[in-house]
């Protein structure tokens, strides 16, 4: 599991290959399956639905059933118990907005494919140092957007990707 440990292709060849993650936050099941719905009737086979409600778990558990061929992220984990909660929900991978230990080794122990949040260089080096090449910066809007692209790229050139969380509340 070292290197690369990322095991995000287990559905499709690259989940993250049309380079974007919608991330869901809703408070009823029923919504889930509706967006779920339509990011795959609009070519997207890839959602984050956050533990940000009490319908998480079982939203990612009813996406999962209805729609097999969607790859389900958890996101926002914060608890190494959360990532026992997602994968048995049915999540594929899960995202978190900072990066702790704790929960890096659980989702490692259990082989479950986890993007920690970065935002400085420390912590960038701090998830090299562990073989860790997929990020999530965030929030990269306090940075000044996606032009901060290029800074830790730069800086840190073995990583693969960088993938880019404005924060809670922005729209498009």
């Amino acid at each position: 599991m070292e290197g690369t440990h990322y095991n995000l292709q287990r559905k499709t060849l690259n989940p993250f290959e049309k380079k974007l993650l919608p991330a869901i936050t809703l408070e009823e099941v029923y919504s889930t399956l509706s967006v779920a719905e339509v990011l795959l009737k609009s070519g997207l086979d890839v959602m984050e639905i956050t533990f940000r409600t009490a319908a998480t778990a079982r939203a990612i558990h009813a996406v999962a059933k209805e729609f097999p061929e969607m790859n389900i992220g958890a996101g926002t984990i914060l608890d190494p118990d959360q990532i026992t909660i997602a994968m048995d929900a049915g999540a594929q991978f899960g995202l978190a907005p900072g990066f702790n230990d704790r929960v890096v080794d659980e989702a490692r122990k259990k082989d479950f494919s986890f993007i920690p949040g970065v935002l400085t260089s420390s912590e960038i080096e701090k998830a090299l140092e562990r073989k860790i090449i997929l990020l999530k910066l965030f929030p990269v809007g306090n940075l000044g957007g996606g032009g901060i692209y290029p800074q830790p790229a730069r800086s840190v050139p073995s990583y693969r990707c960088f993938i880019y969380s404005y924060g809670r509340d922005r729209t498009f």
